[in-house]
């Protein structure tokens, strides 16, 4: 039998029980005019960010997967990515000087680039259960020796 990923067996059912609650909220335009109130935010004064922030120091190729709205990206200087045209429009929008690609997982998997530090905020909870470790794997794949999934 193939172990899960630990991420995975901490918590059976929570990511399930999440997509549900806020389902409502992630299935229409509606869920990206929501970020509106964050875009605005000092990210460093929330202490998940600025810590995020800290980890990942000085670290100049990183990649925001399933970046959405891109706050984040802004935030900590990096390339945003997401499989949502949407989300990436308002992205683009929002912060004009930081690089967004509307590209899917396997897409940035057949490419070479290979990243640092990979970033997932707000992402596992959108993933079914059965998807995670698959989903793990590939990120870990799309990092340079010695990078970190943050």
């Amino acid at each position: 039998m193939k172990k899960s990923h630990p991420l995975v067996e901490s918590s059976p059912g929570l990511a399930r029980r999440f997509r549900l609650l806020f389902r409502p909220l992630h299935s229409s335009e509606r869920y990206y005019r929501n970020y509106a109130n964050v875009i605005g935010l000092d990210l460093s004064r929330l202490s998940v960010y600025a810590a995020l922030k800290r980890q990942i120091g000085r670290q100049k190729d990183i990649l925001d997967l399933g970046c959405g709205t891109g706050y984040v990206t802004a935030f900590l200087g990096a390339q945003g990515v997401d499989a949502d045209a949407k989300a990436i429009a308002a992205a683009k929008r929002n912060f004009p000087t930081t690089r967004f690609e509307h590209k899917s997982l396997s897409a940035l998997l057949a490419g070479r680039k290979r990243f640092g530090t990979v970033v997932c905020v707000n992402v596992l909870e959108h993933l079914p259960e059965a998807a995670l470790l698959q989903f793990l794997q590939s990120v870990a794949s799309l990092l340079k020796p010695g990078g970190r999934l943050h």
